[in-house]
């Protein structure tokens, strides 16, 4: 199996779910960008710019999910009753979206055994 393909396909996943991703986290710790980026960088081993991460937040705090506050030279990011409705949303449905992804996957790559679907789909998640 190919490293570089794992690699590519976990950082195409964490792009699309990377909202989630900082919501979840400053859901525990109120963040800045760079600790978002930091955070990301030492869980996943994947270093996002900080373009990506700026405009998410941004674009987060524009729909009202998360709240930014100047501290000093840092804006710290805090989420909002909206954006902890939404991520209780997700929470609500995480088992179907599993599930849905996991047939997914059956469905592009049936040559895969149950074992390496499980793997793939947990390192995924």
């Amino acid at each position: 199996m190919n490293p570089k393909f794992f690699k590519k396909m976990k950082v195409r996943v964490l792009k699309e779910f990377m909202d989630l991703v900082i919501l979840n986290r400053i859901t525990t710790f109120q963040s800045s960008g760079y600790d978002i980026i930091r955070y990301i960088h030492e869980k996943e081993g994947i270093l996002v710019g900080a373009g990506t991460i700026y405009s998410i937040l941004y674009s987060l705090e524009r729909m009202g999910l998360v709240k930014g506050e100047t501290i000093g030279r840092k804006r710290i990011y805090s989420v909002t009753p909206k954006g902890e409705s939404l991520l209780e949303d997700f929470s609500f449905f995480s088992e179907e979206i599993i599930r849905f992804t996991s047939s997914f996957f059956r469905n592009i790559a049936p040559r895969l055994d149950e074992k390496q679907i499980t793997k793939f789909t947990q390192v995924m998640s």
